[in-house]
């Protein structure tokens, strides 16, 4: 994962538990959670604030990679369920490129020729 990331040196964004990766490759986390732990580095009611805030700051930092664990300690898609307008800004912007060991590693579409699909208007 270590290589993978330094061979693709823009911004990226890891969820839920291995943030360490930011230390590891000295850069700085693209939003404000370091760790994604319920109850412990954020409410265990949801915030629509903080929801908003992380989709924002990856969006002004340019995040072009997002490393998603497929297995995590509190369960990803547990943690996802945490956080709807960060899967969304996911699943509209990013596209599953490949996984590494138990990292899925989406890239953002315009980096890999894909348009976002259409937005539902409801």
């Amino acid at each position: 994962m270590i290589a993978y990331l330094r061979s693709h040196p823009e911004q990226f964004f890891v969820f839920p538990d291995f943030t360490f990766l930011y230390g590891v490759l000295e850069v700085p986390s693209p939003q404000p959670l370091l760790w994604f732990h319920r109850g412990l580095t954020y409410s265990e009611e949801y915030s629509e604030a903080l929801d908003r805030e992380i989709v924002a700051s990856l969006e002004a930092r340019g995040v072009k990679t997002v490393v998603v664990e497929t297995d995590s300690f509190g369960g990803t898609l547990k943690r996802f369920s945490d956080f709807p307008q960060l899967r969304q800004f996911i699943a509209r912007n990013f596209e599953y490129d490949r996984q590494i060991g138990n990292f899925a590693i989406y890239r953002e579409r315009a980096l890999l020729g894909k348009t976002p699909p259409p937005t539902i208007v409801r």
